[in-house]
């Protein structure tokens, strides 16, 4: 998979014993790992197999769901999750919270039902749910192309986490994205604030082209995007998006 590279590891009986997803650039645990499960060791499979003596067991419950996650395979976790709670109504394991905003997540996304993770986000204080709940908000109403809740939920979001690049540069895109030229100036704000945070992100100033681009501010866009090519400077798509971005000043 082109930028999202896959290992699976397989026993000799061509059983899948796991997989890892995704590559973080460091090479002795990524290592570690396959050294691990190519013996079995940590591996998925091991897990359910401990898991298959004692279901109600909220540890090795909560193990596996968090496997599945790192996996990208929620629908896999869900069950595993629902266990946690089932097992655990008293959260002596303290797992209580993380199982029920999983839950939430896959409900919004699934069953296109984001009210339990509404409530649940009002109640949080936990920064890391709370920026992946409002994603989630962002993406679920994205998805039903309802624009005006989108904007709202990108709001709510810059209210909680006004230095997040994540969120800067991902609203002031989807502005762009949708054309909404009453939004242009504030789009531009959102780029430029992302960038003072940090001036390297090419794909901010990208953004930031073509928001300039699309407001009529020829020269600013070209500034922007020349910018862009210079932080990444074998780009093919930099170099003809500031190609033609100069063409449409020089055509003025």
């Amino acid at each position: 998979m082109p930028g999202f590279p896959t290992v699976i590891v397989l026993g000799v009986d061509g059983v899948e014993l796991d997989r890892m997803v995704g590559f973080d650039g460091e090479a002795a645990p990524f290592v570690g790992n396959l050294k691990n499960w190519s013996k079995n060791q940590q591996t998925i499979f091991s897990y359910l197999q401990t898991w298959a003596k004692d279901t109600t067991d909220v540890e090795w419950n909560y193990r596996i769901a968090r496997r599945y996650e790192q996996r990208y395979q929620s629908d896999y976790a869900l069950r595993f999750w629902n266990n946690v709670v089932s097992f655990d109504p008293e959260n002596k394991s303290g797992y209580m919270e993380e199982a029920t905003f999983r839950l939430a997540l896959n409900i919004a996304e699934k069953k296109s039902n984001p009210e339990p993770l509404r409530l649940f986000l009002e109640k949080t204080q936990n920064v890391d749910y709370l920026k992946q709940g409002y994603f989630a908000f962002i993406r679920y109403y994205q998805a039903q192309e309802n624009i005006q809740e989108t904007l709202k939920w990108y709001d709510i979001a810059l209210q909680k986490f006004p230095d997040s690049i994540d969120m800067l540069n991902g609203y002031a895109w989807f502005i762009y994205e949708k054309r909404l030229e009453d939004k242009y100036a504030r789009g531009i704000q959102l780029a430029e604030h992302a960038l003072e945070l940090d001036p390297k992100a090419e794909y901010i100033w990208d953004t930031l082209a073509w928001l300039l681009h699309e407001n009529g501010d020829y020269k600013g866009a070209v500034e922007a995007m020349s910018k862009a090519l210079s932080l990444a400077p074998d780009s093919d798509y930099f170099k003809q998006t500031f190609l033609k971005m100069k063409n449409d000043l020089e055509s003025i």
